[in-house]
């Protein structure tokens, strides 16, 4: 069986109408030849962990369907990636079309621009070293 391994990915396909345990074995095979560089396509695709999971699944599974329904693959990778692709594009206009959530009544003063987060950080920074050097002045003047 691990002969099988050998087998250009054309000839894995025409195992996969085999017996049960050949097409197993033969998926396996297809698997461990696409899977890292498909989820790292994932992975860039997506823009979470989780994200990329669901739509590695999702790949494997259409194109397990494809071949079950008796779809003509000729190339697995050209399939798997054009899958992919599909797949991508459909969640980025599934996104684009849902409805945004504003809150109508955002409270501005509430809302830290950098120059006042700059400023917020400077002013705890001269906060701290004045509480610093005031301890230090404290601790002199008990040892005098």
């Amino acid at each position: 069986m691990d002969a099988y391994s050998t087998y250009t990915d054309e000839q894995l396909l025409t195992l996969l109408n085999e017996k049960e345990l050949i097409k197993s074995h033969v998926f396996r095979i297809i698997w461990e030849r696409h899977s890292d560089s498909l989820m790292q396509f994932c992975r860039f695709s997506t823009p979470t962990r989780e994200d990329a999971q669901d739509l590695f699944q999702n790949i494997w599974v259409a194109f397990f369907d494809a071949f079950k329904k008796d779809k003509k693959i000729k190339n697995i990778k050209f399939n798997l990636y054009k899958t992919a692709h599909y797949k991508v594009m459909q969640r980025h206009r599934e996104y684009q079309n849902k409805p945004k959530v504003f809150e109508k009544n955002i409270d501005s003063d509430n809302i830290i621009s950098p120059t006042n987060l700059i400023e917020e950080i400077e002013n705890q920074e001269l906060i701290s070293n004045f509480i610093l050097h005031l301890n230090a002045l404290i601790l002199f003047k008990h040892s005098i």
